[in-house]
């Protein structure tokens, strides 16, 4: 009898874990979408940063309730992010930098943090009026992503081995 209760705790345990990462895994949602599918006031602040030829994709991305459009942008060479909501407001700026071309501060702290690793692009990202750079960097078998202010002083450092690219 006691083993047949285990089970049946065993089963509701699992069946509840099953749910929680459902409801937590439906909180975002990334969904490839067309030109025509993003919304005018959406693709004229898209076309103010970036002609539309130089779009290479875009994607809906819903989170916590909340919609933005993301669009993979290639232009002189660069690769850059443009993310906007609905309704035209520019949510950030993210675009493909030169080491050579960021701020002296900056470029040592990116550096340092790096030392002994791998370091990738740097992007410069504009959001809320504010501006930083991040890179990432591969390192005793992690990847980190670390952010940085323009005066140089390491604004955070994330894990982000298990993420996809």
């Amino acid at each position: 009898m006691k083993m047949n209760q285990f089970a049946m705790y065993l089963a509701v345990g699992a069946v509840s874990a099953g749910l929680v990462l459902v409801a937590f895994g439906a909180d975002e949602k990334e969904e490839a979408v067309t030109w025509a599918q993003v919304p005018a006031a959406a693709q004229q602040t898209l076309k103010a940063h970036a002609p539309e030829t130089a779009i290479q994709k875009i994607e809906k991305n819903t989170e916590d309730g909340k919609v933005s459009y993301e669009a993979q942008v290639i232009q002189n060479g660069k690769k850059s992010e443009i993310s906007v909501t609905p309704d035209g407001k520019l949510l950030s700026v993210e675009e493909e930098v030169a080491l050579t071309d960021v701020p002296a501060a900056v470029r040592q702290a990116l550096e340092a943090q790096a030392t002994g690793g791998k370091m990738g692009a740097v992007e410069k990202v504009s959001e809320d009026g504010k501006t930083t750079f991040e890179t990432k960097v591969e390192k005793g078998g992690k990847k980190l992503e670390i952010t940085v202010g323009p005066d140089g002083k390491v604004a955070g450092t994330e894990d982000v081995t298990k993420e996809k690219e």
